[in-house]
């Protein structure tokens, strides 16, 4: 590494960072504290932790299936919940984890809830909420998104440890900027200590899980590069704070072959004697259709289908989580849930009959491969960061550098092929479906867009672009497209609140400001967006894009937003060329000119 990006590491830490050796050990003996409870499952199906059971079914090579759910209000969850192990009971279709989607406020602290924008799905709130959810079925609970990698996470994996969820998720997230919050050294130092208090329960099997699409990974364009920080995560959480930890990923992977491959891989580094290396395998949604959408039965159950035979040939002991064919149109209902469930377990009755016809000889040459440059990209960001001055035993200084860290820089120092490239160009070993998916997209847009007569007419525009949330991708090929077309793209990058938007439209004083918004947030951030606005008495034409969907109040699931928001003012886009005839059309006017 030169200087500079020396310099660039060093100046991740705070100069007033506690010392992780002591933030570590306040969480052991919170932990410690901390009464351990047991679930229904737990309970009622004669297991001491839900990684017993996980244990068992990979000794057997049989498949583990989950899905992922977080309906508008507790009560409906816990409806929906009691839904799927009826229709489990009815139909034999066994449902084994739930993974609870909870809205990203239960990740922050209460004071600021009513602040920020609501987003979907329910908040967990009272101990009595997790205890209504651990108690509504007799099947696996995985307290997933919003416990650890929040700012809330102490008080989240507590509860989570009381009600026996034996994973806690999401690690990756601590890459995550959340709304109205901004205070790093104690988002750190809480996570520390949640990690104490899962390394406190070591014994009991609690785990720390993670979901490597959520984080720094999920902008990463090789999959030896998600597997390098997978070892980084691991390395922190396992050598360092003395826990456990379980991998997941997938639902930004379209490839069954490279899905396999990095899960051999995941599972020959990451498992241990009595745990799997993997938590759950997402699976692919990229390619579902949004329309028509029974067609997408046919992307998901070959993917199925080459996952349940390579599970029972190599004892992987992933889950499965199952996505049903209306998640690119809605947040699924529990009967879309269960129905993709049962088209699953009916495939599965009859794998045994495919096992032997299938060549995994692929599969095997890509994790050989993966393992080799994944572990000396990891090897390189222990070297790199200890070169730079930072103490690599100190899981506070670690986890601040995951926090703070911007992906892109951190897989172009930390790659292998800069040392293996005479040029020290970066190259993928093995390409990652968005990266690759979306430098197509912006050929496929751009050339469509020249050909419609757009080259050259944002020759003379400034554009400010942010992403509202952790999703990257959209935003990435927006920046391209209208780079392409001439326009100077400054990309604040992500999680920008209403504030940081306008922050930067001062600094940069564009001609127009673009917004990328998912997560249920576009009504309530349009209105943050405007309200501010009018305090500091700034206008600037203001687009959105991305997943405009909300909950309104008396409604149970999300919907459109795109009427709502182009009626207060914000101009909702649901295509690129819509969006460029809309600037093409407006006048810059001397409304904010210092020019």
């Amino acid at each position: 590494m030169d200087d500079m990006e020396k310099a660039y590491l060093r100046s991740l830490i705070p100069d007033n960072l506690p010392p992780g050796r002591k933030v570590l050990q306040e969480g052991i003996e919170i932990g410690r504290k901390v009464v351990t409870g047991k679930s229904r499952f737990q309970r009622e199906q004669g297991y001491a932790s839900d990684v017993d059971f996980r244990q068992e079914m990979k000794k057997k090579g049989e498949m583990v299936w989950g899905i992922i759910m977080g309906l508008a209000s507790v009560d409906d969850q816990v409806n929906g919940m009691d839904y799927l192990y009826q229709f489990a009971q009815r139909t034999g279709v066994d449902i084994d984890v739930h993974f609870i989607i909870a809205n990203m406020l239960t990740g922050l602290p209460r004071e600021l809830r009513n602040k920020a924008p609501k987003g979907t799905s329910f908040i967990l709130d009272k101990p009595l909420d997790w205890q209504r959810i651990a108690e509504a079925a007799p099947v696996s609970i995985d307290f997933g998104d919003f416990h650890l990698g929040s700012p809330n996470a102490l008080e989240n994996t507590i509860r989570a440890v009381e009600n026996g969820s034996s994973y806690s998720g999401v690690f990756a997230q601590l890459a995550w900027d959340f709304p109205l919050y901004d205070n790093d050294i104690k988002f750190v130092s809480d996570n520390l200590k949640a990690l104490g208090v899962l390394a406190a329960k070591r014994d009991e099997k609690f785990v720390a899980g993670t979901y490597y699409d959520d984080g720094i990974p999920g902008y990463f364009l090789d999959y030896a590069s998600y597997l390098g920080y997978a070892l980084f995560e691991h390395y922190i959480i396992c050598e360092l704070c003395g826990a456990r930890y379980a991998a997941s990923y997938g639902q930004m992977m379209n490839k069954p072959a490279q899905k396999i491959a990095f899960t051999m891989a995941c599972c020959r580094l990451l498992e241990k004697p009595d745990q799997p290396g993997v938590d759950y395998v997402y699976t692919n949604a990229i390619d579902h259709w949004d329309h028509d959408i029974e067609a997408n039965y046919g992307v998901s159950l070959p993917e199925y289908l080459m996952m349940i035979a390579a599970n029972k040939k190599y004892h992987l002991g992933m889950r499965i989580q199952l996505i049903p064919i209306t998640e690119k149109i809605a947040v699924p209902t529990p009967t879309a849930i269960a129905n993709m469930a049962a088209a699953a377990r009916r495939l599965e009755e009859n794998s045994d009959q495919w096992i032997d016809m299938l060549d995994f000889g692929t599969c095997e040459k890509m994790c050989d491969l993966l393992i080799e440059k994944g572990t000396i990209f990891f090897r390189n960001i222990l070297s790199g960061l200890q070169d730079a001055g930072l103490d690599i035993e100190d899981p506070m200084q670690m986890m601040m550098v995951i926090r703070r860290i911007n992906a892109i820089k951190m897989e172009k120092m930390f790659h292998p092929s800069r040392q293996e490239n005479p040029n020290g160009e970066f190259s993928a070993y093995v390409p990652t479906t968005m990266g690759q998916q979306c430098l197509e997209e912006k050929e496929r847009i751009v050339q469509n867009m020249i050909g419609l007569g757009f080259g050259g007419k944002l020759a003379d525009k400034r554009v400010v672009l942010a992403s509202a949330d952790a999703h990257y991708y959209g935003a990435f090929v927006v920046d391209e497209v209208l780079t392409a077309l001439g326009a100077e793209v400054l990309n604040g990058g992500v999680d920008f609140d209403g504030a940081d938007v306008l922050d930067l439209a001062e600094e940069e004083n564009p001609d127009f400001v673009c917004v990328s918004v998912h997560n249920g947030q576009a009504l309530d951030y349009s209105k943050q967006l405007l309200e501010l606005s009018s305090k500091r008495n700034k206008k600037w034409p203001i687009f959105m894009g991305g997943k405009l969907n909300g909950i309104l109040p008396g409604e149970s699931l999300p919907q459109d937003m795109s009427g709502f928001i182009n009626e207060m003012g914000i101009i909702a886009c649901n295509s690129l060329p819509e969006m460029v005839e809309r600037m093409l059309k407006i006048e810059r006017t001397d409304r904010n000119d210092t020019r």
